[in-house]
């Protein structure tokens, strides 16, 4: 018998009884009662049983199965250490400083970044990106600042003609700092190019396989390994720090493709082109660099540009004193 028969017999029984309709009333309204709160008692039962199944069971389930950055930043700061490696790969000048990782459950989470941008003045201490990781897929919620952006075709500004931007240069003023990315028309060994009297900021390694180029900030802020200090590093040992960056990335191929995957003017959605740089620059004895981006005082850069064959200049910014 279900409870409705149940419901449906016990009101026929007080049909029967012999009471007059005062009596009645209150039979009827304590049986609906009755079956109200069983309905309600019956429900709540039900939808607590299903909040449990889904914070017991389907939740633990959702966290182990996707990226848990938060178990990842447990093993030695993995998962700043990701996204320190992705940006200084991506992105000239940016780096990630700290990383604060909120689990919201079922796979996501809120993840606030400390990120700077090495042109100009360094101040660090308070978050300025916030992302989100959903069932390891990584979206951009604020960023006031622009950290994050791609600047796309920044090593393809041929149309600035080196002579005319050599004259603007001359009329700064002498105490000016200038922040510059260009490509040269010939790769130039990494070695040599370390030997400049410039301010190396990020370099681009050069192969002639692969569509993607990707890079290394040679001007960190922050130390998180002692390879962080990367002028007293030997070329090999940048080499070694870039390949390691790419193998570091490839772990989490979802996440990677989340957060974007640039190299001049193109876009990837899969690791093909990631595998043939890594393979190809490993492969290289002597490194060479067709792309990268410097700083110095206004006439170290006009003497560097004078000898150097360019065939793209950006300018980054333009401060008119180092303070």
């Amino acid at each position: 018998m279900t409870d409705f028969d149940e419901f449906e017999t016990k009101l026929k029984d007080i049909s029967d009884l012999d009471l007059d309709e005062k009596d009645m009333v209150k039979q009827l309204e304590k049986q609906i009662n009755r079956r109200i709160r069983n309905i309600c008692l019956k429900t709540i039962g039900v939808l607590l049983f299903l909040a449990g199944f889904l914070y017991l069971v389907i939740n633990p389930i959702m966290n182990y199965g996707y990226l848990n950055p938060q178990k990842l930043e447990n093993n030695d700061k993995g998962f700043t250490k990701y996204l320190r490696a992705y940006f200084e790969t991506m992105r000239p000048y940016a780096e990630v400083v700290s990383v604060e990782i909120d689990k919201q459950g079922f796979g996501k989470y809120t993840v606030n970044l400390d990120m700077q941008n090495h042109i100009g003045k360094t101040m660090i201490g308070l978050p300025n990106v916030t992302m989100e990781i959903d069932k390891g897929k990584a979206s951009v919620i604020t960023d006031v600042k622009s950290m994050t952006t791609a600047l796309i075709g920044r090593f393809e500004s041929n149309w600035v003609k080196k002579d005319e931007f050599l004259k603007d240069l001359e009329e700064l003023p002498d105490s000016s700092v200038v922040y510059l990315s260009i490509g040269v028309n010939t790769p130039i060994p990494l070695s040599e190019l370390r030997k400049e009297d410039i301010q190396l900021d990020w370099i681009e390694f050069y192969n002639n396989v692969s569509q993607y180029q990707g890079g290394l900030s040679l001007n960190l802020c922050t130390l998180y390994e002692d390879t962080d200090e990367r002028k007293k590093l030997s070329d090999k040992e940048l080499k070694e720090i870039f390949l390691q960056n790419l193998d570091l990335l490839m772990t989490q191929p979802v996440l990677f493709q989340s957060l974007g995957i640039y190299s001049g003017s193109l876009q990837f959605f899969t690791l093909d082109e990631i595998k043939k740089t890594r393979e190809s620059i490993d492969s290289q004895e002597e490194l060479t660099i067709k792309n990268y981006c410097f700083s110095g005082k206004k006439q170290e850069v006009i003497e560097y540009l004078k000898k150097t064959d360019v065939y793209s200049i950006h300018v980054d910014d333009i401060q008119l004193t180092i303070w």
